[in-house]
């Protein structure tokens, strides 16, 4: 299995992004997963995701919030046993449809125009 990342980005709002970002957090077995460390760096006192975020959304000229928040919220593997988790709580969430998988490699990063299952069967061989 390759690399990948998987950013559900398709949410309209603060207040979706916030459930995530708790429905996320209380399935433990993605915490480590999420790149919470590297992106945090750029925020200078906040403790918790939640006060990220928010900082996010109340930053005026940000564009792109919800893309940012998708990527923050990203959950980065190479374990089939994860994506396999995931793919099944994506689904039960309904996000299908609402999310990317970006190929994570320093030669090759790049989105990958499938669905979690379509990756699962492509390397599943």
């Amino acid at each position: 299995m390759i690399k990948v990342s998987v950013a559900i980005m398709g949410l309209k709002t603060k207040e979706e992004y916030l459930e995530l970002a708790q429905k996320l957090y209380a399935e433990k077995r993605f915490v480590k997963y999420i790149d919470y460390e590297h992106i945090s760096r750029s925020f200078v006192n906040k403790q918790t995701i939640e006060e990220q975020i928010n900082e996010i959304y109340d930053m005026e000229n940000f564009p792109y919030k919800n893309r940012f928040v998708g990527v923050f919220l990203s959950i980065h593997t190479k374990s089939p046993k994860i994506l396999k988790l995931l793919n099944e709580f994506i689904k039960n969430n309904h996000y299908d449809g609402k999310y990317e998988i970006w190929r994570c490699n320093y030669k090759l990063h790049g989105e990958m125009p499938m669905t979690l299952d379509e990756l699962l069967e492509k390397y599943s061989k």
